[in-house]
């Protein structure tokens, strides 16, 4: 148990004189090869610092670089092989070990390793492998193929997120011929998304089969909070008005929303407005209850349509 303690404290860096010989010693012959030019140099305080510590993750891949750069193409291969089996199946150096691959030409290492980081890894280093994985294979069913169906959904978000939306398209056919479970709110996003892209057709048939299959005006009641997106209630906000969502008499079910202008400034302000999805050569009614109490200007509140 002594001696597995030791091996995993050098492994992570954690061991005493020897890791911290071993990272300065690394970071000496990155700034020789970096900053330097001087490969020889690096190559040396390389294999000083590995004799320091041989679990040292960064020297292997910085030796593999400084190799590649010298020309000796199957020695930076080799290095890179035994970093693979150094960091199999653990989360420390991954992402490391992707860059260099990545670098260095070794594609046949990305899905296997893009697909981990993807699968198992939060945070950064998850977004920055999504990032690398839809550069290298921008076609989503390529994308999938090689990140695999169990990370289809954090394949779906990041193209939400990065406004691509054919890719989001794509990946949300497959959620949806495979049912796989989704997070409501990555559905609206989504469908924001693809408005803001003149995607109507494509955002209007997710919605009417996921999210709103009955009403053409959603929420039309006030009963759930507005959501600021999608095809729901669009509120906006002004200094000069306040305003509330409250029930219309005791016990009522039934809301309505209040607005009070504070009478600071004469303002041009429209309050609230929802994209509805039509479908054209129909005939539509509109119905709307709206009340004014004390209002001292000639502009009177009023409802706007249009296509």
């Amino acid at each position: 148990m002594r001696f597995a303690v030791l091996e995993q404290q050098a492994f992570t860096g954690g061991g005493g004189a020897a890791s911290n010989n071993a990272l300065l010693l690394t970071n000496a012959a990155q700034q020789k090869h970096l900053f330097e030019a001087d490969l020889d140099q690096a190559v040396h305080l390389l294999h000083q610092a590995l004799c320091a510590n041989p679990y040292y993750v960064p020297a292997w891949l910085a030796l593999a670089v400084v190799r590649s750069d010298q020309g000796q193409t199957g020695k930076s291969a080799k290095i890179i092989d035994y970093v693979h089996y150094l960091t199999r199946d653990i989360k420390r150096w991954r992402w490391d070990k992707v860059l260099v691959a990545y670098q260095l030409g070794r594609t046949r290492l990305l899905p296997t390793e893009l697909s981990y980081i993807i699968a198992e890894i939060k945070g950064k280093p998850r977004r920055d492998a999504l990032q690398l994985a839809f550069t290298i294979w921008p076609q989503p069913r390529e994308l999938l193929d090689n990140i695999g169906v169990e990370s289809i959904i954090h394949l779906f978000t990041h193209a939400t997120a990065h406004n691509l939306p054919d890719q989001a398209r794509y990946f949300w056919a497959v959620i949806e011929e495979q049912a796989i479970e989704y997070k409501r709110e990555d559905l609206l996003r989504c469908i924001d998304m693809l408005m803001r892209n003149s995607e109507i057709p494509a955002a209007a048939r997710i919605w009417r089969t996921h999210l709103s299959p009955e009403q053409l005006l959603y929420n039309g009641d006030f009963s759930a909070p507005f959501m600021q997106k999608a095809f729901g209630w669009r509120k906006a906000l002004h200094k000069s008005v306040e305003q509330r969502v409250e029930s219309i008499a005791a016990n009522s079910e039934v809301q309505t929303l209040h607005l009070r202008f504070k009478g600071w400034d004469n303002i041009s302000y429209h309050h609230l407005s929802q994209i509805v999805p039509l479908t054209g050569g129909q005939h539509y009614q509109l119905r709307a209850l709206v009340k004014t109490d004390k209002l001292t200007t000639d502009q009177r509140p009023y409802l706007e349509v249009y296509g």
